[in-house]
């Protein structure tokens, strides 16, 4: 290989390199990017209004919001601390979390509810609207159908279980400092 050859490959290399940092770069925030959050902002004041009230009922569960694979996790939880994870046979896993994906390139959103009930999932129930016009009534008696399924399935488990569920003093006194779910979310 010559000189010149060897120069070549490396100016090749370099344009390589300078098209893959320039094509990673973000450009200016679309109105794509912006109508997105105003449905996530929307969509997040129905379900805080139903998940306060899940909140109240079922104190032991907490709320969660994050991001998770591209889509934003709103919910309860029941938080588990390191020496519970050991043995969860002594204290079972519950959670009622909404997923909402947001594709302003098909112009739909994806709302789907993942429940589990004292470590036994129940079926994710889905729901895909457009965004064009929201009918915001569907996915409001969406959110309210899928937290009272989870809320009768929390019910109608064996009072052994209902008495695990507890919340201990601290977890108590953290959810009293926290203050609303609407402010935690």
């Amino acid at each position: 290989m010559s000189a010149d050859d060897l120069t070549h490959k490396l100016h090749e290399l370099h344009a390589r390199r300078e098209r893959r940092v320039t094509e990673g770069r973000r450009g200016p925030v679309t109105s794509e990017a912006l109508a997105s959050l105003a449905i996530l902002e929307q969509v997040q004041a129905r379900l805080a209004d139903c998940l306060q009230s899940l909140h109240e009922t079922l104190p032991s569960l907490q709320p969660v919001r994050r991001m998770d694979s591209g889509a934003w996790r709103l919910g309860l939880a029941q938080p588990l601390d390191p020496e519970q994870r050991k043995g969860r046979a002594s204290r079972p896993y519950s959670r009622c979390e909404f997923t909402l994906e947001i594709d302003m390139v098909r112009r739909q959103i994806h709302l789907a509810c993942h429940a589990t009930v004292f470590d036994r999932d129940l079926p994710t129930e889905h729901l895909r609207l457009g965004t064009d016009e929201l009918p915001w009534a569907e996915l409001q008696d969406f959110i309210e159908a899928a937290s009272l399924h989870f809320a009768e399935r929390w019910f109608a488990q064996p009072p052994r279980l209902l008495a695990t569920a507890k919340v201990s003093a601290p977890a108590a006194a953290q959810a009293e400092d926290a203050g609303s779910l609407e402010a935690r979310f």
